[in-house]
């Protein structure tokens, strides 16, 4: 169904029949308004045949209005008064009333009370922040889920005051195995306590190693010589003899 909307002047543009009771995600209303921007359009809506009132959010995209009309929406057949209201930060302004019609269907669910649409997107919202918490921003402020650009937004909200840091204590261990404590906040320490253990048993003794390399046996014949290497094995040398002399 199409709609003309000047200021709060409404016109319905062709037949103001919309469809059949319980369609879902299949009939539309579409407006055209000449409101400048900044306001936002909810649609009320009576049920004459039930006497019950709906309120159906309508999205705006420049200077069309619409709503794709869900089964929740069309839940009984007959004559509909309908009714935009139109806000701006406080300010409220309402339009004229006008008629459409739902022709009725076959209805399976003859005792149905349907559920109005703001509770249901209210109860879908509210499932949504509950799986986007507020978060902690980088700017000192929380951080807030918006619902309708699916993102994280900052709000006006300012973080906690980060705390001063509070006293701490420092351990000590001392060769004997007492452990002291000491604090930077004049605070009473615990009592120094020997954590030390009893001495364990003797291990057992390990493989032999493998022999080194020994020394040459040495006589007084050998006086004046030095330790030498040679062949890789240890001689006495005069020094003369080590550096190519005679």
């Amino acid at each position: 169904m199409e709609i003309a909307l000047r200021g709060t002047e409404v016109t319905i543009i062709g037949d103001n029949v919309i469809g059949f009771e319980q369609n879902n995600l299949v009939n539309s209303i579409v407006g055209n308004i000449d409101t400048e921007a900044g306001w936002d359009f909810t649609l009320k809506v009576f049920m004459t045949k039930i006497q019950q009132y709906n309120q159906i959010p309508m999205t705006r995209d420049g200077s069309i209005i619409y709503v794709t009309l869900t089964s929740d929406m069309m839940s009984v057949g007959g004559r509909y008064i309908g009714q935009f209201e139109m806000t701006k930060g406080t300010q409220l302004m309402q339009s004229d009333t006008f008629e459409f019609w739902v022709n009725n269907s076959v209805n399976l669910n003859a005792v149905w009370t349907p559920i109005p649409t703001t509770f249901l997107e209210l109860a879908e919202n509210t499932r949504i922040m509950q799986l986007h918490p507020p978060i902690p921003g980088d700017n000192g402020f929380w951080l807030i889920w918006n619902t309708e650009d699916s993102e994280y937004q900052e709000s006006t909200q300012p973080l906690p005051a980060q705390g001063t840091p509070g006293p701490y204590y420092t351990p000590n261990v001392s060769q004997e195995g007492v452990i002291s404590w000491t604090n930077n906040g004049d605070l009473v320490n615990p009592e120094s306590v020997n954590i030390k253990g009893p001495q364990g048993p003797i291990g057992e003794t390990g493989p032999q190693g493998e022999p080194g390399i020994g020394l040459p046996t040495v006589t007084e014949a050998d006086n004046g010589k030095v330790a030498y290497v040679e062949n890789g094995v240890w001689v006495a040398k005069l020094l003369s003899e080590i550096q190519g002399g005679v």
